[in-house]
């Protein structure tokens, strides 16, 4: 699995669809993409590539659920190839104590996805730079 973070709108989601390309599961079809703004947990767990898994996380503590647990049970038995996630950590620390719970939630849920990964980038005005690269 490959983990892909950056900042909002900087070109995530182009690049994890390169990324699909060059994985032997990318050579048969176009990727299943769950957008964890609105898919349910069974979409995320059939795809090839799962966007936003902030919103997931966000969207899964509203209802209740163990995100953490939940993210790396993903990692681990899902066919995700690619996730990718905004970075919500940067910047202004809400006053809103929902809202930082959120933030540190979606944060350890990235660390739990990027722990997990074979590879992991961040990408910034379309720029990937490698921060992990396992052997495979």
């Amino acid at each position: 699995m490959i983990f892909v973070t950056g900042g909002r709108a900087q070109g995530k989601t182009d690049f994890a669809l390169e990324l699909w390309k060059m994985l032997p599961a990318g050579e048969k079809a176009d990727p299943v993409i769950a957008d964890g703004r609105t898919c349910t947990r069974r979409e995320a767990e059939n795809c090839g590539i799962l966007i936003h898994l902030e919103e997931y996380v966000r969207r899964g503590m509203e209802a209740g659920r163990d995100m953490a647990g939940e993210v790396g049970e993903l990692c681990r038995n899902s066919g995700i190839s690619v996730i990718c996630a905004d970075e919500v950590g940067l910047g202004i620390v809400p006053a809103d104590p929902l809202l930082r719970r959120f933030r540190d939630e979606a944060g350890r849920c990235s660390r739990i996805a990027a722990a997990q990964a074979d590879e992991v980038y961040r990408v910034v005005c379309g720029i990937p730079a490698c921060l992990k690269k396992s052997g495979r």
